[in-house]
């Protein structure tokens, strides 16, 4: 007879096995301690147990949960269609132009070191046609005062960033304001499961272009899924003010986090 114990775990499956289940006594997984492995159906067939979000136990579902796309950042190449880059219209006209050269300057990247087509659009034409983007990873040009797409694709709250005006920005419950901060992070697709969106915002210009750098084309450094930049000009921490990586559904994670 075996026992199994384990923590932090939110789905998992049995699959077929060599050896009977009936010898586990005993499945303890986080707070549950004992979980019922006993069924009916034939031999051969995965199992699904997913964790309730009430009591945080365990019960066996019909088909396993999908989990999200994960990051790094570095995971934004890897689209099977053209990368999508949305420029924020709704700045100032120095703002836009400079999202416009941004935006070249990526594509460039993009295909220079990673061989991936871009196609870039202004956010107004590609908010006309959001709903047939396809299989597309999404990168989006300023906050969401410049931004409609941003603006629109960011009220689904998961992501706990809010842009408070468009030189100040909120992490969880940190509020960054200062000259030359920029931000970069990854975000839910709302149209597709297995895509993820990319947010690329600062403070003012110098901000832009710091968040810029950390755009993982060039560098392939593998930096999590959300990162902002220091305002300080001694280029501290490798020019990183604060960092991580979001949870299960996109919110926000203290222990998987540098705040």
């Amino acid at each position: 007879m075996s026992q199994i114990k384990t923590t932090d775990v939110y789905a998992f499956s049995i699959g077929p096995s060599p050896f009977p289940l009936r010898q586990i006594a005993q499945l303890s997984i986080n707070v549950q301690p004992s979980i019922d492995l006993s069924t009916t159906e034939a031999p051969g067939v995965y199992r699904h147990f997913v964790q309730s979000s009430h009591d945080r136990t365990f019960s066996q579902t019909q088909t396993p949960p999908l989990a999200r796309p994960y990051g790094p950042l570095l995971s934004i190449p890897t689209t099977p269609r053209p990368l999508r880059i949305v420029i924020g219209t709704h700045g100032s006209s120095s703002r836009t132009e400079h999202l416009r050269s941004i935006a070249r300057r990526l594509a460039s990247d993009a295909y220079l070191y990673g061989r991936v087509d871009s196609i870039i659009q202004d956010d107004v034409p590609f908010l006309e046609k959001e709903h047939i983007v396809g299989e597309s990873n999404v990168v989006l040009l300023g906050d969401s005062f410049s931004n409609s797409v941003t603006n629109k694709w960011g009220k689904d709250g998961r992501v706990p960033v809010t842009f408070l005006s468009p030189s100040a920005i909120k992490v969880h419950d940190r509020v960054f304001q200062a000259k030359h901060q920029g931000i970069i992070y990854l975000a839910a697709h709302p149209f597709c499961s297995s895509c993820l969106t990319l947010v690329l915002s600062g403070t003012e210009s110098l901000g832009l272009e710091r968040a810029c750098r950390f755009f993982p084309f060039r560098t392939g450094v593998s930096l999590p899924e959300w990162v902002v930049s220091s305002g300080a000009e001694d280029g501290q921490k490798g020019g990183i003010e604060t960092a991580g990586f979001w949870g299960r559904d996109w919110g926000w994670s203290e222990s998987i986090s540098f705040l």
